[in-house]
């Protein structure tokens, strides 16, 4: 089974403010903080790490013609990923700028470049794909407040689903303080789960909002009747619910170095794992080896050779 990934791809410049301010008022320094560009986006770093794993996804997002275009397009390819069905554009790369505090954590604030845009897709933009089984991945970062895209891509899923025997992952990921979560965004949100065989998500971020009036537990434990549904919570064990019932995996605690693409890294060794025929714990274990490595170590999506 091939793997479809569909969904944001931008560049993370990531800013070390934490270790800059640290320098202020020193007589000496060693080395200096430095500002670094990166590929980024959910979407487009889990299909990074997937051809980094040797997966050879095939990613569906928009790519511009500009510099930074040039650099995500060079840098995804050395990954392995296949851009076949990546849809080129006139303009500028959306820019997320992730500012690291602290406690190596970050706030990341994406910027619209004048000739730029948020993620957008038509129906046309899934016209040369073949209907065929696959294992897709998307993200709550389709769903982009703009109605053509958002109803184009789940027509698109829903019709993968009703013509192939394809398997689809959601990662929520709905980024409210980008995206708010309006009465037609909630619409499509709700559409999309429907759809997901499996929906992951943060249990304060995502899973937090949707349950309305009842717990985060009763609301995935509902949820999960239809559905396999996996909550992580920081450091605490991740849960898994099917069938109604939860079970957790413990996240082995390590010394963190960063955190930009971590969720993005599990969602990455999960959808792996899946492709090589491991059950959902197994998948989940294999997703926080692999995020706890890479946030244990410095570079870019970094994970282990073995």
């Amino acid at each position: 089974m091939k793997i479809l990934c569909i969904g944001d791809l931008n560049a993370d410049l990531i800013v070390p403010y934490a270790e800059a301010k640290s320098y202020t008022g020193k007589k000496s320094v060693k080395k200096k903080a430095e500002v670094s560009l990166r590929a980024g986006g959910t979407v487009g770093n889990v299909a990074s790490v997937l051809g980094k794993l040797g997966a050879k996804p095939l990613l569906v997002t928009n790519l511009y013609d500009d510099g930074t275009g040039e650099f995500l397009e060079e840098t995804l390819n050395r990954y392995g990923v296949d851009l076949t069905y990546s849809e080129r554009k006139t303009g500028d790369t959306l820019i997320c700028v992730a500012v690291i505090d602290d406690s190596k954590d970050r706030v990341i604030l994406p910027w619209v470049p004048p000739r730029g845009s948020y993620l957008r897709f038509k129906e046309s933009s899934f016209s040369d794909i073949p209907e065929e089984d696959y294992l897709i991945f998307t993200s709550g970062m389709v769903l982009t407040n703009e109605e053509e895209t958002m109803k184009s891509v789940t027509d698109f899923l829903e019709r993968m689903k009703k013509s192939t025997e394809s398997v689809i992952v959601t990662d929520l990921n709905l980024r409210k303080e980008t995206y708010g979560l309006n009465r037609t965004r909630r619409k499509y949100l709700n559409k999309l789960i429907r759809l997901s065989d499996t929906v992951m998500g943060s249990r304060s971020e995502d899973f937090g909002c949707l349950a309305e009036n009842e717990t985060v537990e009763e609301y995935c434990a509902k949820l999960s009747g239809k559905k396999t549904v996996i909550v992580h919570d920081g450091s605490r064990p991740t849960a898994v619910y099917e069938g109604g019932r939860c079970k957790t995996v413990p996240v082995k605690k390590v010394r963190v170095c960063q955190t930009v693409g971590a969720g993005d890294t599990f969602d990455a060794g999960f959808l792996y794992a899946y492709l090589n025929g491991k059950s959902v714990t197994e998948c989940v274990k294999e997703g926080n080896r692999i995020a706890g490595y890479m946030i244990s170590h410095k570079g870019h999506l970094e994970i282990p050779k073995e």
